[in-house]
Formats: C-alpha cells, structure tokens, sequence
C-alpha cells in the first residue's frame, strides 16, 4: 500500500515493509510517516520533541529544521505552544515532559499539515493525516446520523467536499482544530489561543515589522528547496512577488493560464506587465487538455478528493523540485467576511455554502455559544477567528494536502505571530477589497509592484464605493438573508 505524504500515531505495529515509511518513537507511541516527510526530534532530561513537516524562521532564514528545534533547549510545560508563534510552515508538534509523563499534541498555526485523530476502545489515541489513512489502518464506524448522512449526502457538500468544524463522516474520528491542543493523559481537546487581549497596533509599525517577516520567510522557503511564485491579479500574490525582491533573480515566476482564461484576462496581462516592468521572468503555463495526470490511490489518500490533480502536475513539471507559494490564509487577516452579521449557525452555514443543512448549522451554533463569549473578552472579532479556524483549517488544509501528494506548498503566511500582527490593526485597514494594510506592505516591500492595479473590474470598483458610503454591508446581508428564506 503505497500512502505517498501521509502518517500515523498509534500504539500497534505496523508492517513498515508494506507501506515503507519511517518508525519514530515518542511515549507508548509509534509515529509512522513517509520517508518524504521531514522528521526531527529534539531529546533532553526534561522531555522529547518531535516536529514533523517543515518549519521556517523569519528571525533567521538560513537555519535548518534542526536548528530552529535546537533552539528550543528550554521549554516551559505549561506554555510550551508560544514558542512556535514565531515560525512558519506546515508541521505537527509531538512534545513529552518525562517528569510527568504528558503528551501533547498541535500543529502549525492554521492547521495546514491536518492531523485527525479517534480513540480506540482501549482509549488509545489513534491519529493520522486523514480519516481514510486512519481508516486504511482502523476501520471505523460511520456516522449514520439522520443530520450526517443527509449532509454528505447533499448537493452543497458534493460541489464543496469540506469538512465542517472538527467533524468527518466518521462517528469518531475528529480533526485538530487550529488554536488546541490534544492532551493524550486527558484525551482532551484544550484551547490554547487566545489567552491574552489583542493590542490595538500602530499601523505604520504593523506595516514595516510585517513586511520584514514575510520577505524573511520568502528567503527562508527559497534557501532550503528554491521557491516558486504563482503571480495573478490579487493581492496576496502582489505581496509574495513585492517580499520576493531580493532573490528576483533567483526565485521562479509563473501564471496558471486556464482553458477558460484569454490573453487578454487580468490575471494574465497584469502579471505579463509586471514582469516586464520589475524585469522577472515570469512562465505562462497553460492548460493542456490533451494531457490527463492521475493519482492511482487517490481515495486511500484524501477524504473526499475534488481537485484537477493534473494542474498541480503542470506547475511540479514546470518548476521540478522547488517549494511552491500561495497567500492562503491570508484571508485571516483581509477579512473574508467584512460587513456581514453571522449572528447564529443558519447565517454561518449560508455564507459557507451549507445553507439549510442541519448538520452545518448545529455546528455552528456550538462554536457560537462556546467561543464569543472568550473572544470578545480578548478583543478579537469572531468572525475573524471562525475564518481560521474553520477555512483556513478545512479549505486552505485541504488544499494543502491533495497538493502535496505532487508537490510541497508554503503559506508564507501561515504564521501566529505575523497574523496576530495583521490582526491588530484597525479593522478599516483591514478591508477585503481595498486593503490599505496589505497595500502598505507592498509599497514596504517593492513600491513598483503597485504600478498596476490589484484586481482591476468594474464589480470591484462599485463594491469599493459602497464600502465608502457604508451600503455594502447593507447590501451583503440582505442577499445573505433571501438565501436564509430560500
């Protein structure tokens, strides 16, 4: 059974010359993992560590896995997960503390490397890196409740194929929620962030330290695997190509011109300008429907599979070898949701394209009568959290997963301390369509970068207007509302 990129934590044993992969020890458990997943450890008298996946930091871009984790020789037990707000990448954390035998486990700040887990009838933690790979080990039950077979099988999952909150279509198997960790003595889930209030930052300061930590991120992918930069219209690849000026000449450029997409599309001309301009090569790789690119075992290796594999085989064939970019969970911070009222689980569900499935919206109830009360308390704005930790943890991690089974991702976003940064400036600032903080970052950066428009189009334009005069709001929750009564 070949299961290229994916892992397991269990107490059994399993037959290494089947699936090939590495054994790491940690506890009463065995962490099985591809040969092609980085592993490091870091052992003392006080406790071991484990990181598996990449870890990046901006403080200093040259260091490897294992020098960023031997910098961690002092870990304090109870607030141990800070010391990991500063560095970025795709990683699970396992850390043991010999004196009183605790295990804990948390990954990176969105979630991006998923871990999913259940408990076994020894109450045993069984883990993986998704439900079927669990499943391929442990077979477990399915959910056969009214609410979770109607969901699966709805017209909204079946276009989507995401999951909701921490649940799967398994009846135990739950994934790791952003900002948790799992205690494997308690078997509990615990929240770990936030724990403070969010300050209220200068935006100028937020700007400059920002624009440092992502350009030192940009540095770090490109100096461990060469980096490659998708360029498009938008903003989140305006702020990759302004934090890649340094190793312009170094870094790979490309646009994905889909079947659909003219010579004459934004996300076309305005990169081809650009290269121009700024003097970078940029690629133009274009769908080729003549070529068909399959995965063989794809449903042992992702829950619910729904992307066009054969683009992530066009860019890997392209750019062989190197580390590919994108400005998911940015999102975060340029607020996906501005405007909006998400009041109560129907108004979640809906803009989340599961309206009317009860399922979705009990979820989203709990989440809303167990968080609010806690972020408004540290100052943070709900609907900015729920997009963390549910997007970013199921859409951005799902994306991260199907396009690693062809080729390793950074979000050089993906960070807890430069989101909470984002975070901190005035919401104004902050705006999905005119983002004056992500502009500012820009012009930080590579002031050129903003000589041609960010996603140029009249629809734009008007949403930009009545954002100024305050209609836009109105607008959006009146359209959210009809699809409630729909």
């Amino acid at each position: 059974m070949k299961l290229h990129k994916q892992f397991v934590l269990c107490q059994a044993s399993l037959d290494l010359d089947v699936i090939n992969w590495n054994a790491t020890s940690i506890q009463n458990y065995t962490l099985y993992s591809d040969i092609k997943i980085p592993v490091t450890q870091l052992k003392n008298d006080s406790f071991q560590l484990i990181v598996l996946g990449d870890v990046f930091d901006y403080s200093n871009y040259t260091a490897s896995n294992q020098e960023i984790i031997n910098s961690l020789l002092k870990i304090n037990p109870t607030n141990f997960f800070t010391q990991f707000d500063s560095f970025c990448g795709s990683f699970i954390v396992f850390i043991h503390f010999f004196e009183t035998n605790n295990f804990f486990i948390f990954h990176d700040a969105t979630g991006l490397r998923q871990f999913f887990y259940k408990k076994n009838k020894s109450n045993q933690i069984i883990a993986g890196s998704q439900p079927t790979v669990i499943n391929n080990f442990f077979p477990s039950q399915k959910n056969v409740s009214e609410n979770s077979i109607l969901f699966y099988k709805s017209k909204q999952f079946s276009r989507r194929k995401i999951y909701v909150g921490n649940q799967t279509e398994f009846k135990k198997i739950k994934l790791l929620t952003p900002n948790h960790y799992l205690n494997e003595g308690t078997r509990e889930v615990i929240r770990f962030f936030p724990s403070k209030q969010l300050s209220n930052q200068n935006l100028h300061l937020v700007v400059k330290k920002s624009a440092e930590i992502i350009k030192n991120y940009i540095k770090a992918a490109h100096y461990r695997y060469g980096i490659t930069i998708p360029i498009t219209a938008g903003w989140e690849s305006r702020v990759l190509l302004a934090a890649s000026k340094d190793i312009k000449d170094l870094a790979t450029y490309f646009v994905f011109q889909h079947i659909n997409m003219s010579d004459n599309h934004q996300d076309i001309k305005i990169p081809k300008k650009l290269s121009k301009k700024l003097n970078f090569k940029l690629k133009i790789i274009k769908n080729n429907a003549t070529k068909k690119h399959e995965i063989p075992n794809i449903n042992q290796l992702i829950s619910f599979p729904r992307h066009n594999y054969h683009t992530h085989w066009l860019i890997e064939e392209a750019f062989k070898g190197t580390i590919k970019a994108n400005g998911n969970v940015s999102e975060i911070a340029r607020r996906e949701w501005d405007d909006l009222n998400l009041t109560n689980g129907k108004s979640i569900a809906t803009v989340q394209q599961y309206n009317g499935l009860n399922y979705a919206i009990s979820y989203y109830d709990k989440w809303i009568t167990k968080n609010i009360p806690l972020l408004k308390k540290q100052k943070y704005n709900y609907s900015d959290i729920l997009y963390w930790e549910e997007n970013s943890a199921n859409w951005a991690g799902k994306n991260n997963a199907e396009f690693r089974l062809v080729s390793e991702v950074f979000q050089p976003f993906n960070s807890r301390e430069l989101l909470c940064d984002l975070l901190s400036v005035d919401e104004k600032y902050r705006k999905k369509q005119d983002s004056i903080l992500y502009r500012g970052i820009i012009k930080e950066l590579w002031a050129e970068c903003l000589t041609e428009p960010i996603n140029p189009s009249f629809k734009k334009t008007v949403i930009k207007i009545l954002q100024k005069i305050g209609l836009y709001g109105i607008y959006r929750n009146i359209s959210m509302l009809i699809k409630l009564l729909k």
